[in-house]
This record gives structure tokens, C-alpha cells and sequence, in this order.
């Protein structure tokens, strides 16, 4: 609108406005009033009301690039100098820059196709504004700082590190944010590396809607997250992870997986789906840096058609992990498998809550929850497998549960070592829980105990 049309009609428009929203346009007058106004500025602006609809918010002052990796350069160096579309002719950029305050904003207009490598160094936000980086083969996106990433899609072909934030364990004190946005992964029979979709040393790591496929056919496993920081916080929500490996492992001790997390971290309403046809996988890997984990309303399920193998849902190796509404399904036919594992027996100050998980397990070899913490707490939930329901080691509190033995194993087992020992106070505690053997299979014991388990007096083992 120019300042002539404005002097025009501006009073006329922001008087319009006011009494729109004095009188709702959920009256009938408020109506009248409602379609008076956009009359009016579509014919002064000369705005169709698709137009209309499509006015972008973003108020930052762009320059404009013919490709993202010119944006990508200039970013690097806090500069639009370079800028190589004018204004004018900004529908033909695909992508803007604006520096402001010692961060640069980049922002796609159009898709980035054959895109290499790019590489950032400074504090960054990248808007993909619903559009796609199609990366070339081995092409990723790196940064040794903050990096945001938002709106859009991402693919790659034969990536190493398809997001690959800060390579140095020293730089860890930048965060990376990724909100809404997909990732699209495929790795050919005949790439010679391991994959990491997401690798990260963040301080902070924080990601809200972000769905990612990926479909791996070489003989090197991968994973989907791998995050870092011994010291780091991660906080995954609303994830949807599918990966769908066809290679075989280079070596019998490989596997997918889904995320390895280290440092401190949150995950909820997500759901991790893995489909290994010869290799196993875990859904969830904790190291034994973890501090604290808690995952709420999480689905996870594996199918492991390999021969030999061992696929777990979660396995968390540190302190402290706390579950609240968790749905497992691991089928695993030719292999072992575990649905939770917890294994962390060389610390006395581990407590594990585990609060409504319902697991099922379709395999030979199948353990429904595991564990050999110094206190174990299960409250609720559902445990199903054909070995061990639950095989619980150390002190634990038991509530509200149900595990059932659905084939021919050893049903539920309790008081093995903590830490190497047999306490004298390893008690499991068993309250309103059902435990049960599948009715047409011969089940070698419905409950198993080396030392002292509540309500059944010292029973030795059957």
C-alpha cells in the first residue's frame, strides 16, 4: 500500500478494525462489518482473499541467494554482501538471509535440490518454510554451534551423519533445536559406513514433531539418534522413528539402534517402529552416563526376523529410569528378546520406576521386564513372554501388574545379585499382581525365587 492509498483509506480501515472487534464478528452486525472490512482491503491492496491467506508473518529483512549453499557462506561470515538476487526478483531466490544480533536467519523460498555438504559455524536458524534440502549422494548438514532447524524436509542418500551437530566433544556447550520436520534416509547395499541419522554433542537438544524414514540395505548398522553429552539434556517429543534395515551385521554384536542416548533426557508421545531382517536392534539404548531417563507414552515396536539374534525395546545401562505408560512389542521369532532390560548393577543408588508398561513378547528366548538394580519399582502394567515374565534381581516393589508365561519357560524369577551379592534384605515385595502360566504349555516354574519374596515366606528355588 502506498503512503498516497493510506492516506486515503487508512483511517477508514483502522476504524473498521476497531469496531470489528468491539461489536465480534460472531454478531450479526459484527458480520456485516467482517466482510465490509475485507471488501475494503482487498480493493485497496488489490488482494485476493487467497492472497489474503497466505501473508507471511516473518518481518526480518532478507537478502536474497540463488542457492542455499551462497546463503550458507555468507551466513558463515555474518554477511549478506554477497546476496546474488535482487529484491525485485526475489520470487526467483531460493533462499534468504538476514543477519541480526550475531545470528543468521536463513530461510528457503523454493526447494534446494543437489545440495553438497553445508557447513555451519555460526549461531543459525534455518526455516525450511515447508520446502525440501535434497541432499547429493553423501551430502549432510554439519554445525559447530546453535543450530535450529524448522518447517520442512529433509533427504539424503549415503549419508555418514545426515545431521551432524558438533564433531568435538570440547564444543559442547551450543544447543540444537529441530521442530517439525521430516527426514527421508535410504543407504545402498554397497555403503562402506555406519549411518547416524542424527548425531549430537548438544548441551541442549530439544525436538518437537520430527518423523524420519529411513531404509538401510548395507552390512553396517545404524542409528537413529546418537546423542553425546555425558552432561547433556535431551528432550524428544512427538517422534516418530521408522527404520527398516535389510543388510546383515558386519559382526554378531552389532545392532540398530534406534536411539543411544547419554546425559540426561525426556521422551514422550513418540513412537520408534524397527523392522531388522538380519540384524537385531534396540528400540532404545541408554548408556551407562545416563543419570536420569523418563519416557511418557511411548510405543515401540521391533520385528527381528534374523537368526541368532537379541533385540530389546528399552536398554538402559544407567541411573535412574523412570516410565510412565510405555506399549513394547518385540517379535522375534528365530532369536532372543527383551522388552525392558535394565542393567545397572554395579551402582547401589539406582531406583527404576516403571509405572504402567505393557509389553509383549513373541520369541523362543523372551523376557518380559529384567533387572538387577538396587531397587526396582513396578506399578501396574501388563508383562507377557514365553521365558521370563519378569526376572527381577535385587530389591524391588511390585503393584498392580500381570505377567504371564506364554510358553514353556521359567515363568517369573526373583532375588538374584545385586552387585555380585546376595542381601540379606533383597526382598521383592509383590502386591495385587497376577502372575500367570500359558494353560496349554508345561510351565517349568509359574515363580522362581533364590531368596526372599513377601507373601510366600523363603522359597527356594523350583
Amino acid at each position: 500500500m502506498d503512503k498516497e492509498t493510506l492516506s486515503h483509506y487508512g483511517w477508514a480501515v483502522i476504524t473498521t478494525i476497531i469496531i470489528s472487534i468491539l461489536l465480534g464478528f460472531s454478531s450479526q452486525f459484527g458480520l456485516f462489518v467482517k466482510d465490509a472490512f475485507w471488501n475494503t482491503v482487498s480493493g485497496i491492496g488489490g488482494l485476493s482473499d487467497s492472497a489474503l491467506g497466505e501473508v507471511d508473518i516473518d518481518t526480518r529483512q532478507y537478502e536474497y541467494y540463488s542457492t542455499l549453499e551462497k546463503a550458507v557462506t555468507d551466513a558463515n561470515n555474518l554477511t549478506t554482501e554477497n546476496a546474488d538476487v535482487l529484491k525485485e526478483n526475489k520470487d526467483q531466490a531460493v533462499a534468504g538471509l538476514c543477519i541480526e544480533n550475531d545470528k543468521a536467519y536463513i530461510k528457503l523460498f523454493k526447494n534446494s535440490t543437489d545440495t553438497p555438504q553445508l557447513e555451519l559455524n555460526q549461531n543459525t536458524d534455518i526455516n525450511l518454510n515447508n520446502h525440501n534440502i535434497d541432499f547429493i549422494e553423501g551430502g549432510n548438514l554439519t554445525s559447530q554451534n546453535n543450530l535450529t532447524l524448522l518447517n520442512g524436509n529433509l533427504k539424503s542418500h549415503n549419508s555418514t551423519r545426515v545431521i551432524n551437530h558438533l564433531t568435538d566433544a570440547n564444543s559442547n556447550q551450543y544447543d540444537l533445536n529441530i521442530s517439525n520436520v521430516n527426514l527421508n534416509n535410504i543407504t545402498d547395499a554397497d555403503y562402506p559406513e555406519k549411518v547416524f541419522l542424527v548425531s549430537s554433542y548438544a548441551k541442549n537438544l530439544y525436538v518437537e514433531k520430527m518423523n524420519i524414514q529411513s531404509e538401510q540395505h548395507n552390512d553396517k548398522n545404524m542409528l537413529g539418534f546418537k546423542l553425546n553429552n555425558t552432561a547433556g539434556f535431551n528432550d524428544i517429543k512427538n517422534l516418530n522413528l521408522n527404520i527398516v534395515s535389510k543388510g546383515k551385521s558386519a559382526t554378531s554384536s552389532e545392532r540398530d539402534r534406534g536411539l543411544q542416548i547419554t546425559g540426561s533426557s525426556v521422551l514422550s508421545d513418540s513412537k520408534i517402529t524397527m523392522n531388522t531382517q538380519q540384524r537385531s536392534a534396540y528400540a532404545l539404548y541408554y548408556h551407562t552416563d545416563c543419570e536420569n531417563s523418563t519416557l511418557n507414552n511411548v510405543e515401540i515396536n521391533i520385528t527381528d526376523t534374523s537368526s541368532n539374534g537379541v533385540s530389546i525395546g528399552i536398554a538402559h545401562y544407567g541411573k535412574n529410569l523412570n516410565t510412565n505408560t510405555a506399549n513394547i512389542t518385540v517379535n522375534a521369532p528365530n532369536g532372543s528378546a527383551y522388552g525392558i532390560h535394565l542393567s545397572n548393577s554395579t551402582a547401589d543408588n539406582v531406583v527404576n520406576t516403571i509405572n504402567n508398561a505393557n509389553v509383549n513378547i513373541v520369541s523362543d528366548n523372551g523376557y518380559g521386564i529384567t533387572t538387577n538394580a538396587a531397587q526396582t519399582n513396578i506399578n501396574g502394567g501388563s508383562y507377557k513372554a514365553d521365558n521370563h515374565t519378569g526376572y527381577i534381581g535385587g530389591p524391588a516393589e511390585i503393584k498392580d501388574a500381570y505377567f504371564e508365561c506364554t510358553g514353556s519357560g521359567f515363568g517369573f524369577y526373583c532375588g538374584s545379585k545385586h552387585n555380585g551379592v546376595y542381601y540379606n534384605d533383597n526382598i521383592v515385595n509383590i502386591y495385587n499382581t497376577t502372575i500367570k502360566g500359558s494353560p496349554t504349555s508345561n510351565i517349568s516354574s509359574g515363580i522362581c525365587t533364590t531368596w526372599n519374596i513377601s507373601d510366600y515366606g523363603n522359597v527356594g528355588p523350583r
